[in-house]
């Protein structure tokens, strides 16, 4: 071996070994993948495409590649249960815990680490509660999904609590309820709440300031790994997706979660028993000291079941034929300064459908504007819509339609996501104009005529007064009628 190889040899030995390149970004940060579960079963809807599957752990996924908007991608994992899994002592835990997923943490894991760990990639996360559901919500492109998977995957494997995030949830709630006594539009918010939901518990029973002093992040945190892990969860994904590919990802991140019952309508019964629901008639009346001139009225019955499909449609025409009507009737005669005409089906067993019309008027006038909008539904409801009405009824809903088409957001989170636990088949989840236009005027006047009972009626009166000043007034704080009565002179 000569002199200039022995050299070569010699200074190659005395470099550096390169060290193994360091894990960065969430790999470095969450470390190894977890194992990939697998599915037991799957069918396909064809028009539009959508694909369903069952996991081996009772996960339920609804994969949908969407046209629209290229480039991007709705995710949303819905645990089910809401409020309605919450037990003494425990109101609002499931709508703190949705605040909480604005901003993952884990056990491990600050937000802040996650934040860095992600860097600029380009994903959003959001928590929003249902009413049976606390939904989990990612946007992401085709290039992030993963990450975005992989960090609801340790988020829901091991919660964690920010307590400068829960305060700040808390200041938000206490806020609002500030609000409701001074605003006839937040108080109305808060009645329709207490109507649809009365027993303390149900679905959207309205939290009072003693309910959020209660929540604590230790307890909080706990709920949340319980709820995470025990109930039943499903998955909709929706937008510039490949299926196989998008699979993969879910089995190795959702497929790989603790195994669970399958969601399904009869889970939350048990639950939904135990929230007692409101016989008879139902009434709010209530005031609020303010400067704004103007009081709220609703008047409408309790609502169908999400499930019933054929009644769901006919009084989503009802809503439209009718708002039309207030309009002219009311607001265009200047009886009103504004009018609603809304169906709010019941979202699952535990809650209260509702189908109301509501009016803006000046104070003194809601009770008698309420009994005005329960003659309009009794005449719709022995008259029915007129041609021209369901006219515009089938034009609003179309272009409804198509404006839900339009985005990911409506399919993932409000109907493919909650679809399977509400007892929904993707064929009545998938629905088109042409749907609509097969429903006559008298099926939509006999299906709305079916809940016009008195015993299913519901009343809301909310009256505006000054502000009260004690030094000028004697006797005791004058009630909603008193008020209106005053107002009247």
């Amino acid at each position: 071996m000569n002199a200039t190889r022995l050299l070569l040899i010699a200074c190659l030995l005395l470099l550096p070994i390169p060290a193994m390149a360091e894990p960065e970004g969430l790999d470095a940060l969450l470390g190894e993948k977890p194992a990939p579960g697998h599915v037991e079963e799957m069918t396909q809807h064809e028009d539009p495409e959508v694909w369903a599957f069952w996991l081996s752990n009772g996960v339920r996924v609804i994969v949908m590649p969407h046209g629209q908007g290229a480039g991007m991608i709705e995710a949303s994992v819905q645990i089910t249960g809401g409020r309605l899994i919450e037990g003494p002592g425990e109101a609002g835990m499931a709508e703190a815990a949705s605040a909480m997923l604005m901003q993952p943490e884990t056990g491990a894991h600050s937000a802040r680490a996650i934040r860095e760990a992600l860097g600029a990639k380009r994903l959003q996360f959001s928590g929003q509660m249902a009413p049976d559901a606390i939904q989990y919500r990612l946007r992401a492109t085709p290039e992030t999904l993963e990450d975005g998977f992989r960090v609801m995957h340790a988020v829901l494997n091991d919660p964690s609590v920010d307590t400068a995030n829960l305060r700040r949830w808390k200041q938000v709630q206490r806020q609002r309820i500030t609000l409701s006594s001074e605003s006839a539009t937040a108080m109305f918010a808060r009645q329709l709440g207490l109507v649809i939901s009365p027993e303390r518990g149900g679905p959207m029973h309205p939290l009072d300031d003693a309910d959020i002093a209660a929540i604590e992040a230790e307890a909080l945190q706990s709920w949340m790994r319980t709820a995470f892990a025990e109930r039943p969860i499903e998955i909709a994904i929706v937008g510039d997706v490949e299926v196989e590919p998008t699979m993969d990802l879910v089995r190795r991140y959702f497929g790989s979660l603790p195994g669970r019952e399958r969601p399904s309508p009869e889970v939350l019964r048990p639950y939904a028993e135990k929230v007692a629901s409101p016989e008879g008639a139902v009434s709010s009346e209530a005031w609020v000291e303010s400067d704004s001139p103007r009081s709220m009225s609703l008047a409408g019955f309790r609502g169908p079941e999400i499930a019933d499909i054929p009644t769901v449609r006919a009084l989503h025409i009802a809503q439209y034929a009718l708002g039309n009507r207030l309009e002219l009737e009311l607001r265009q005669a200047e009886k009103a300064t504004a009018v609603v005409a809304r169906s709010m089906p019941a979202e699952g067993p535990s809650s209260l459908g509702i189908f109301f019309l509501g009016a803006m008027i000046a104070p003194g006038e809601a009770a008698d504007m309420a009994d005005t909008l329960h003659n309009h539904l009794d005449r719709f409801a022995t008259e029915g819509p007129t041609e021209g009405e369901m006219e515009i009824a089938l034009q609003a809903i179309k272009n409804e339609l198509d404006g839900a088409w339009m985005g990911h957001s409506y399919w993932a989170h409000n109907v493919l996501g909650a679809a399977t636990r509400r007892g929904i088949t993707i064929e009545d989840a998938i629905v088109r104009i042409e749907d609509y236009e097969s429903i006559t005027a008298e099926e939509v006047r006999d299906r709305f005529a079916a809940f016009i009972d008195p015993e299913r009626r519901v009343t809301v009166v909310i009256e505006t007064i000054e502000p009260f000043v004690e030094a000028e007034t004697e006797g005791p704080r004058p009630g909603p009628a008193e008020a209106g009565d005053e107002s009247g002179d």
